[in-house]
């Protein structure tokens, strides 16, 4: 059934998304990216994984799917595995990290029945639930509460080296550093995004206090990272 849905998903954009995607790899081989990691949602995963089978990708993908939808992937790496050297997937990220000790109430004092903001332990349950199925759990500007869960899921599950990883560590507070180490996470930074930690100060942001601490992220143990963040810090492709 699930199959059914993802075609019928991707179905009236196909066209135009692969365009798209065939157009961003030619333009990447022109710079000399050969391999990328694309953090993206199900539509583009399916996209992606259709060129794939058609043999059409000119760039080697490492995709990364929504970690709340952990369950979705297990059954589908179950199904089709988990790719190969042109396409590999097994990776999740979450983007919008806030959560209530509970259920969202309305002013009447109701329930929301339709609200998708998780309570802390619905979130807990993704960070370990994704780790249990073996995938790599990504974080989109994480902070302590996320450091947190990392730190418990790595004692729970007694991981060695669980490659959790925290995207835009670059104003890094001194007191996360050591539960990075501590933690297992890989503190990946963006370099170009310098240029807009520059324009938010002049538009008259609070500055950065502790910005791409490298070397003390090295000396406590904490592997560091690089991207480009393409296209919002740059607009090559």
């Amino acid at each position: 059934a699930m199959a059914l849905l993802d075609a019928a998903l991707v179905a009236k954009e196909r066209p135009r998304a692969e365009h798209d995607a065939l157009r961003v790899m030619d333009r990447l081989l022109e710079l000399g990216v050969t391999s990328v990691h694309h953090s993206g949602n199900w539509k583009e995963f399916l996209v992606l994984e259709g060129l794939r089978r058609q043999d059409r990708l000119r760039v080697r993908i490492y995709a990364a799917v929504p970690l709340p939808a952990w369950e979705r992937l297990r059954d589908y790496v179950a199904t089709h595995g988990r790719g190969d050297s042109w396409l590999h997937w097994g990776a999740l990220k979450l983007f919008r990290h806030d959560w209530t000790d509970g259920p969202r109430v309305f002013r009447n004092g109701k329930l929301d029945r339709y609200s998708v903001q998780p309570s802390a332990a619905e979130a807990y349950e993704w960070f370990a639930g994704a780790s249990r199925a073996g995938f790599q759990i990504m974080v989109h500007a994480g902070g302590m509460a996320h450091l947190r869960f990392f730190d418990r899921v790595r004692r729970e599950q007694r991981l060695a080296d669980p490659r959790f990883r925290i995207e835009h560590a670059h104003d890094v507070p001194p007191e996360q550093i050591a539960l990075y180490a501590r933690a297992g996470v890989i503190a990946s930074g963006q370099p170009m995004l310098l240029s807009h930690f520059a324009i938010r100060t002049q538009a008259g942001l609070p500055p950065p206090t502790h910005l791409f601490p490298c070397r003390e992220l090295l000396e406590a143990g904490v592997p560091v990272a690089f991207g480009t963040d393409a296209i919002t810090a740059s607009p090559l492709v």
